[in-house]
């Protein structure tokens, strides 16, 4: 018997990043322009503080922690990066 759920999350954890990192000077860039090309469903802060977006994939709801980058950052290279 095949698993559906076990494939979905073997998908899940391999293209779906466990992190965002973002520059400070382009969150609002990011929240309003770069997620209409996500699945993306919502946004906001959990009881720590912590931002996160919510995209929907496979039709399940993740949030997806954002790592905000300081002023040591020289340059934006890429957000979906998981270093």
């Amino acid at each position: 018997m095949f698993n559906w759920i076990a494939e979905e999350n073997k998908w899940i954890k391999k293209n779906v990043p466990s992190f965002i990192k973002v520059r400070k000077d382009y969150i609002n860039t990011f929240l309003n322009e770069d997620v209409k090309e996500l699945p993306y469903v919502g946004n906001g802060f959990n009881s720590d503080g912590e931002m996160w977006i919510t995209i929907n994939v496979l039709s399940r709801d993740i949030d997806i922690p954002i790592v905000i980058l300081g002023d040591l950052i020289d340059n934006y290279e890429q957000v979906f990066s998981e270093d």
